[in-house]
């Protein structure tokens, strides 16, 4: 990592002869890639996350899937009387949807983060379904909410908002 950013760093002040415009291009280009392999060493740290293939409406989807266990038990299994997992799917009419559900005993707390403002109120409007849902699998909703992503956003922004989560948490290796 240390290579990395010293090549980085040489690649910015290298840049410095160029038109602002462009120079501001290839430093942005150069944070991104750090922040990038900063995250990746992050996740690797936990262990890897699992990526589910899927098939929605004939196209071709792929889901992020996380499993975090509390990181004081140390736990090997999930418990599904607790544990916390983060689903991530980009979908062709709803866009990004993601979602941390925590089970807590029988409680299921569940937050949704989608694309717009559209997508966040169809989940909101739903939320009497999954609750439904949820006790017939013998679970209670206990809280859940939906919003809207206030703006774009990809795997480093979420470990960013996240970081308080993830040093709580460990990725479980056993799914």
């Amino acid at each position: 990592m240390r290579e990395l950013s010293e090549l980085l760093e040489a690649v910015e002040r290298r840049a410095t002869g160029l038109p602002p415009a462009e120079r501001a291009e290839v430093v942005k280009a150069a944070r991104q890639i750090e922040q990038h392999v900063k995250f990746l060493e992050h996740i690797n740290n936990f262990t890897a996350y699992v990526q589910i293939p899927l098939q929605i409406a004939g196209r071709r989807e792929t889901a992020e899937l996380y499993v975090f266990n509390d990181a004081k038990g140390r736990r090997r299994r999930i418990d599904p009387a607790n544990t916390t997992v983060f689903l991530s799917l980009n979908t062709a009419h709803l866009g990004r949807v993601e979602s941390f559900v925590k089970l807590i005993g029988k409680n299921a707390e569940c937050d949704f983060t989608l694309a717009g403002e559209r997508a966040a109120a169809l989940f909101s409007g739903a939320m009497g379904q999954l609750s439904e849902g949820l006790q017939a699998l013998g679970y209670t909703l206990a809280r859940a909410s939906a919003k809207a992503a206030e703006a774009p956003r990809d795997a480093l922004d979420i470990d960013r908002e996240h970081t308080e989560m993830l040093e709580r948490y460990t990725f479980n290796r056993l799914i």
